[in-house]
């Protein structure tokens, strides 16, 4: 729902913001390549490397992960409640 939502906005204007600063470029190529990177493990099929990277990420988190976690199941909750309260 929010890529659809964000995709039904003005491209003009997503174009304006995402062109104004070679800083977004930069960010967009470090996704590139760390996207690239994570594929590469889904092929090769290294669980441990995997591992190694969600476990850095969950690191880098920190205490936050476990608000996320409880935070995006209430949003999941409510998002559920809404879908089928209209069927």
């Amino acid at each position: 729902a929010m890529v659809g939502r964000l995709f039904a906005q003005d491209a003009e204007l997503y174009a304006d913001i995402i062109m104004s600063s070679p800083q977004n470029l930069a960010m967009i190529q470090r996704f590139h390549q760390r996207f690239g990177e994570a594929i590469a493990m889904l092929e090769n099929k290294d669980k441990a490397m995997f591992t190694q990277a969600f476990t850095q990420v969950d690191n880098w988190f920190g205490d936050y992960a476990e608000h996320f976690l409880l935070e995006s199941q209430g949003l999941l909750r409510q998002a559920n409640d809404s879908t089928h309260r209209k069927a």
